[in-house]
């Protein structure tokens, strides 16, 4: 082949893959939130570390999907694990998912720590009512 065939070859292959990519990574996977609003039951607790807990009512998981993009990941959790910290426990399908509120603008969920969450903790803390 001649040069200019191999770039021709050569730009085929890198648009394809750059396409293939591009289209990869554009795949949304469902988020936890979605998780549970697509299960056949859930419930949702708060658990404060007096062991009092209150069921909440279940539309409040419809809340949380609009407060949760507004969080911001910072990462893993390194904090410490014991003390007591304020639980909200989702169950969904055999599944039991667990957000700690830290402070009034962080939270734990999955091992990972997030800020900017003073809007969703005080939604949530209003809830306990």
């Amino acid at each position: 082949m001649h040069k200019k065939n191999y770039l021709i070859v050569g730009t085929i292959i890198f648009f394809f893959t750059a396409l293939i990519i591009l289209l990869t990574l554009n795949k949304k996977e469902s988020t936890w939130i979605e998780d549970v609003q697509k299960a056949s039951s859930y419930e949702i607790n708060i658990t404060n570390c007096d062991g009092s807990q209150t069921k909440i009512n279940n539309n409040v998981i419809n809340n949380i999907e609009k407060y949760w993009s507004k969080l911001s990941n910072n990462g893993p959790w390194t904090g410490d694990n014991t003390i007591c910290y304020p639980t909200i426990s989702i169950n969904y399908d055999n599944k039991d998912s667990k957000i700690l509120i830290i402070d009034d603008d962080s939270l734990v969920f999955n091992n990972v720590y997030y800020v900017n969450a003073r809007e969703l903790i005080t939604y949530l803390n209003s809830q306990k009512q």
